[in-house]
């Protein structure tokens, strides 16, 4: 039987961080700027004629 090697926490969080932007994980501080930078590209949209009964589900866009 072999012995798998467990993922670590920082593993995860890269690999999944590299799905999500794009970049390499390098640390936090590289990725609360990598953030930063997404949000400064992201716009909410408020649709004014959506109600409780439209099928309107998105809200925000992002334009790079």
């Amino acid at each position: 039987m072999k012995n798998k090697k467990k993922k670590s926490n920082r593993d995860i969080v890269a690999e999944n961080f590299k799905k999500r932007t794009g970049v390499t994980y390098q640390n936090w501080i590289q990725a609360m700027s990598v953030q930063k930078g997404i949000e400064d590209r992201t716009f909410e949209i408020h649709v004014p004629y959506a109600t409780d009964t439209t099928s309107q589900t998105q809200k925000t866009i992002r334009w790079d």
